[in-house]
């Protein structure tokens, strides 16, 4: 029963983190000032963002793939 609730409970996680890092790609300005970070309105400042957006999918993904790989085990 543990294992099924911290299984599902990672899947949430790992969709949640992949949210976060599509919120900013696709509206950097609103998620930087939600996540407390200034961005201003150079494209050179936000570099970072996209970067962290990127990141963020990444990690989110490898935590659904190590569920699924638990999961077909």
């Amino acid at each position: 029963m543990a294992a099924t609730i911290g299984f599902y409970l990672s899947g949430v996680i790992a969709i949640a983190i992949i949210f976060i890092g599509c919120r900013f790609l696709l509206a950097p300005s609103t998620a930087a000032a939600a996540y407390g970070v200034p961005a201003g309105v150079e494209p050179h400042s936000r570099a970072y963002l996209s970067a962290k957006g990127i990141r963020d999918i990444a990690s989110g993904l490898f935590i659904a793939i190590l569920g699924g790989l638990l999961l077909i085990d």
